[in-house]
């Protein structure tokens, strides 16, 4: 399986003439294309759900359902792409930065065969960074600017008050 980057920008193209033919474009924003993605990942899950994981591995090499894996694989890179085209996010160097990243959260020596997250102190250099994003008017991502520094998440407590605290950034990808 390979994905060169010439492959990845045909398939962007065609997923942006597919979209402009149908006038979907206008119902393509941030927000309904990463929720595009989550239902899609949703889908591909449900298609896993009641195979045991010990067995999943030879469900995927034999099943007759896995074709029907495979349709929702590509929906969910579908979503993906047309957000990452929306947001004007380059997917490969996205996913590269994110490689680099988590080799410093997830050392070998502290990480290996070890499914559950190093403790903070395991990996020092790592820092806190939060996320500021730029929108335009129309949704349209402008930047993004990680910084590392101190900060407080807010959540909504039960009878709608606010509490604020000390935070730590969660971080849903290993």
């Amino acid at each position: 399986m390979t994905m060169s980057t010439d492959r990845l920008q045909q398939i962007r193209h065609r997923l942006r003439q597919f979209t402009e033919e149908r006038d979907w474009g206008q119902f393509h924003n941030p927000k309904n294309l990463a929720m595009a993605v989550v239902s899609e990942a949703g889908e591909l899950a449900a298609e896993l759900r009641w195979v045991e994981g010990a067995q999943s591995d030879d469900f995927m090499r034999t099943s007759p359902g896995r074709e029907r894996v495979a349709q929702e694989v590509a929906d969910v890179a579908i979503a993906l792409l047309l957000f990452c085209d929306r947001a004007e996010i380059d997917l490969l160097e996205a996913i590269e930065r994110k490689i680099e990243v988590n080799a410093g959260r997830y050392p070998v020596e502290v990480a290996r065969g070890k499914a559950e997250r190093p403790p903070l102190d395991a990996t020092p250099e790592r820092t806190m960074t939060t996320s500021t994003f730029i929108v335009q008017p129309d949704g349209r991502l402008l930047a993004l600017r990680e910084s590392p520094n101190e900060y407080t998440h807010t959540r909504q407590a039960s009878g709608g008050n606010t509490e604020e605290g000390p935070g730590r950034r969660h971080d849903r990808s290993p």
